[in-house]
This record gives C-alpha cells, structure tokens and sequence, in this order.
C-alpha cells in the first residue's frame, strides 16, 4: 500500500465512529505534538455533510487545513460551502463527494445524469469550492471512484472517463479562468470579497469564479 501523508481523512458514517469532540482532541494532541503534515500538505476528513459542521472551524480543530463537503448529492448541500466561504479565517474548501454520474438511479452515461454531475459541478464552485470539486462516475457499482479496471467489472473506469459529463467537467476551468478579471471584484453580477478570495486561491493553488451571498440551493 502507498501510504497517504494526510491522517485524518473519513468521517462519512460518523454513527460508526468515536464523537467529533473524541476524534478533535486526539488530532489536536498530534499536531501539537508533532506538528502538521509535511511539505506544506493540507489535512481533512470526508465529512458527513459538512467537515464545519463535524469538526467545527480551524479554532476548534487546529488540525485542519481546508473544508470539505460530501456525501450528500441534493442541490440544497451547496449551502453548506457558502457557510465555509464565509468562516473567517478563510481556508480552502471543495466538494470531495458530490454527485457521481450513475447514482440515484439514474442510469449512467445518459444526459440525465450529465445533468446531475453539471449541476454538482458549478454548484459547488459557485457556492465556494474554490479548491475544488471531485468527478466521479459509474455509481455505486464503483467505476472511477473505486479505480474499477478487472474485465468482469459492470462499470470499468475507461468507460466513465468517455461518457458525455466526464467530457463536459473541462468547461468549469475554462469558465473559471475566463471569468477571473481582476481587480474589479465582479463575477456574474455578484458583489465579491476579492481580497478573501486571493487568500482562498492562493493556498488552494487554483483559480475560480469568487461567489457572492445567496448561494444556489435547489437550483439546476
């Protein structure tokens, strides 16, 4: 196995798990024991819903170093990035399980599910996901998300990478940088933070749309 540098990392099924209030303290004695991760490598959690909501922001959990949604796949989740947008002091946040093309009993490769995975995508970065925002396909039979490569699989990951969302996923980094004018802190007539959103981008090493209030909710 190839180890990962970030120790702290799921917390999908927290009825399975030890309190957030347990798991907080433990990560905090580590880190102010031994430091963060090295080479400057950001530590998070797959969240039930919303890593704010588990673990509280970086005051609570000194350990943490961006903010993650996931596990959720309705339009009204993009809220919870708005709430970690707005958390001061800003750190990255993404979407690390949105919507993957297949789900929801929606067969996968169709334009039904292009749709759904368009609208995981610019929901969440328009909502604050300026670090980012996670593709996945093949549903819950594994495909990409689970690197799906044997000749039995139902769902081979080669063929999630041809299916019409996968293709589409380019248009959110060709809008967001098209949409990146600086310095007049306007996005698609929405009043910005600039300034926030430089300290955002600059950790998170990308560039994206800045997203203002009243992020999208139900929405496609």
């Amino acid at each position: 196995m190839i180890p990962v540098p970030n120790p702290f990392r799921y917390f999908d099924s927290p009825a399975q798990s030890i309190s957030t209030n347990d798991w907080n303290q433990a990560a905090n004695l580590l880190v102010d024991q031994y430091g963060l991760p090295p080479f400057g490598t950001l530590a998070g959690t797959n969240p039930d819903a919303s890593s704010l909501r588990n673990w509280g922001h970086v005051d609570r959990a000194r350990w943490l170093g961006f903010h993650q949604i996931g596990n959720r796949r309705t339009h009204d989740c993009y809220a919870l990035l708005t709430e970690i947008f707005e958390a001061r002091p800003p750190v990255p946040a993404i979407n690390g399980e949105p919507y993957y093309d297949g789900m929801e009993n929606v067969d996968g490769g169709t334009e039904t599910s292009a749709l759904y995975c368009r609208s995981a995508m610019y929901g969440s970065v328009l909502s604050g996901a300026l670090g980012g925002h996670i593709y996945g396909a093949g549903g819950w039979k594994g495909g990409i998300w689970s690197g799906e490569v044997e000749a039995a699989s139902e769902s081979p990951m080669w063929q999630g990478f041809l299916w019409p969302s996968a293709d589409q996923m380019r248009q959110n980094s060709h809008a967001a940088v098209s949409g990146w004018r600086r310095p007049s802190g306007q996005r698609l007539g929405i009043e910005a933070d600039e300034d926030l959103a430089l300290q955002i981008i600059g950790r998170s090493r990308i560039y994206s749309f800045t997203p203002g209030r009243g992020a999208p909710r139900r929405a496609v």
